[in-house]
């Protein structure tokens, strides 16, 4: 939820953003705040926070208030693991799993439908795809090739910086 505010901050009305950049600063205290206190603090009517709501693809105050004690639950449950010398080869994966679903579950908040459907219509209409990467881009370029070849979908992979040009 945070990382979808983030991401919407610089497409809302002035007084939508206040909220949001207000959210951000005081997740932990949004979460307990009634949508009246919370406009009165920021200065804002409470239809307004009603609106912003709306625009992170919340059904309401409440489903904002879920989805950001959600996401600071993650958060707090995952992000502060850190890889130490110490750690067994159990701890690792698990540590290095815990991070992967962190990252799928932000992939999940942030996914936006329409624009799923869209890119999803454009790869159907498309009489052949090419993928673009270098370095470690480039591996997932040649592994996309891979699964799309295999659907038979004509596609190519490049990944040489010289062929980018």
């Amino acid at each position: 939820m945070i990382n979808r505010i983030q991401a919407q901050l610089p497409h809302l009305r002035p007084s939508e953003r206040r909220v949001g950049e207000y959210v951000l600063r005081h997740a932990d205290q949004v979460v307990t705040t009634s949508i009246r206190n919370l406009a009165q603090a920021i200065g804002v009517s409470e239809p307004t926070v009603i609106r912003f709501c709306h625009a992170v693809d919340c059904n309401g105050y409440q489903d904002l208030k879920i989805m950001l004690a959600r996401s600071l639950a993650r958060e707090e449950g995952f992000f502060s693991e850190v890889l130490s010398p110490e750690d067994t080869p159990l701890k690792i994966a698990e540590k290095t799993i815990n991070q992967g679903l962190v990252t799928l579950a932000t992939l999940r908040d942030q996914l936006n439908p329409t624009t799923l459907e869209t890119a999803v219509a454009a790869l159907e209409k498309a009489k052949r795809i090419e993928f673009y990467g270098l370095g470690g881009s480039g591996l997932v370029a040649l592994e996309a090739q891979q699964k799309f070849f295999r659907l038979g979908v004509p596609c190519v992979a490049y990944v040489d910086a010289h062929i980018h040009n």
